[in-house]
């Protein structure tokens, strides 16, 4: 074995032989996030010309604040994370549409009653790497990969026609997560990934709260912001889900 070999591997073995039992933990993660949908879809059939104008999810679709819950675990060994979470949102609602308008190759027109539902599950896979810590408070990024679902059916109840469009992505993604401690059991914590093929073909995440914590058990409450940004041939989304979440941790 050369010098460099030798020492590399002895670094190695030091480094697995610093992390104590105490500095491995998993953590399961609850959470119920509550959104309002706001923007705009252009969904054609087949990329045909003429078989989409842009849909408005408030005025045109329908769609009431919806329903997310998500489910996670956080794998720590000394400052290496790995994490896993799913989230499966689902909204939907009915209107009467104030203009004409097109999607998916079906028409709906001006004083039709339309009723609508999207579902967007999305699930994501990733290493983090503590780059500060001090107490409760800390500083973690690192990259992974984000698998999203677009589903939506739009029904005219006027004429009693139906139209669905779905398809799913997956984006590599980059992420950071910093908590702050505010003492008493107390932080303030910011989240954020985006994943990305190019733009505009992005998902967006965004959290801040707070969170208490005892030794084995943690709430946190705040505000999540997600952005789904997507062109690709003749499709184009550009839409929100902003909303109240509550989370909850158990550490084992």
């Amino acid at each position: 074995m050369t010098g460099g070999a030798a020492r590399l591997a002895c670094a190695l073995v030091a480094a697995g032989c610093a992390v104590q039992a105490e500095d491995i933990a998993t953590t399961g993660r609850v959470e119920y996030w509550h959104p309002t949908v706001s923007g705009r879809v252009f969904i054609t059939k087949g990329s045909m010309p003429g078989t989409a104008t842009e849909v408005d999810m408030g005025s045109n679709a329908g769609l009431d604040a919806g329903n997310a819950f998500s489910g996670g675990l956080d794998f720590d060994v000394g400052r290496h994370r790995v994490s896993f979470e799913y989230t499966d949102f689902s909204s939907s609602g009915a209107t009467v549409t104030g203009e004409d308008f097109t999607f998916h190759g079906q028409n709906f027109s001006k004083g039709d009653h339309v009723s609508s539902e999207l579902k967007c599950p999305t699930s994501r896979l990733s290493w983090s790497y503590a780059f500060w810590q001090r107490q409760e408070s800390s500083w973690w990024a690192g990259l992974g990969a984000r698998y999203w679902t677009f589903d939506m059916q739009m029904a005219n109840d006027t004429t009693g026609e139906t139209t669905s469009r779905s398809f799913s992505h997956a984006f590599p993604m980059a992420i950071t997560d910093s908590s702050f401690d505010l003492g008493q059991g107390f932080s303030m914590l910011l989240r954020a990934d985006v994943g990305m093929v190019r733009a505009p073909q992005a998902v967006y995440d965004g959290v801040g709260g707070f969170a208490y914590k005892m030794k084995r058990f943690g709430a946190e409450a705040g505000w999540r912001f997600m952005r789904f940004d997507f062109n690709e041939a003749k499709n184009d989304t550009d839409f929100n889900l902003s909303g109240p979440f509550l989370a909850l941790r158990f550490t084992f």
